[in-house]
């Protein structure tokens, strides 16, 4: 309980601003972001009114509906599912961008941070159940990626340079994980660039994108 009276007495609110009443249009001072009427008499006052439904102009589509609620903006068969889902469009591209920039401005520090939490007794254990959820999503994938892995190992199978740009520390790239051993040597950044070409593919309805360059498969025993 004491901790619970912490939070609420240090808890931030707006700074104090000077606002004009909706009603009376009499200017009062709030701490509140989205105060729009003074609290007396005219908050008073909207609180007791009731209200009368009545045919209102969609927000959207322009047609008149029954609003049965003072705050109801959009029809509420078809376009208040259009409008919900605009906003919420709208709400996650905002946030992503938000995310993003705190990503890049605070990139070290956030690394340096989860890498110390993959140290801790609990970081491994989260990251051993991540593991074992990945390996039975993509099976196929780890298996064709051990095989590699295997045949490199005892010299099967030798690691070429990419085939792009011709960086030596080159990955093996499955096109197809069910042929674990038809691959493509592509570098880090070809490699994360070929996958991001393939999504694009796959969001366009399989249609080719064109690229500077043709990955060339080897394949091994």
């Amino acid at each position: 309980m004491e901790q619970l009276l912490k939070i609420i007495t240090t808890r931030k609110t707006s700074k104090p601003r000077t606002v004009a009443c909706s009603i009376c249009e009499k200017e009062f001072e709030t701490t509140h972001s989205q105060a729009k009427y003074c609290h007396t008499p005219c908050g008073g006052i909207l609180r007791q009114e009731p209200y009368e439904p009545k045919f209102v102009p969609c927000g959207i589509c322009g047609k008149d509906f029954f609003a049965v609620y003072p705050w109801q903006k959009y029809c509420p068969e078809t376009c208040k599912h259009i409008a919900r889902k605009k906003d919420y469009a709208r709400y996650t591209k905002t946030h992503k961008d938000i995310r993003q920039r705190y990503y890049l401005a605070n990139r070290q520090e956030i690394y340096k941070k989860a890498k110390q939490y993959s140290m801790t007794a609990v970081g491994r254990e989260v990251q051993k159940r991540a593991d074992i959820k990945r390996r039975e999503k993509d099976e196929e994938k780890v298996l064709a990626r051990r095989k590699i892995s295997d045949a490199i190992r005892l010299g099967k199978l030798e690691r070429m340079p990419c085939s792009i740009c011709g960086y030596k520390n080159a990955q093996a790239h499955h096109p197809d994980y069910s042929k674990p051993f038809l691959i493509a040597w592509l570098c880090k950044i070809c490699h994360r660039r070929e996958h991001a070409n393939i999504k694009e593919r796959e969001k366009n309805n399989g249609t080719e994108i064109k690229t500077d360059t043709n990955i060339q498969c080897n394949t091994g025993t």
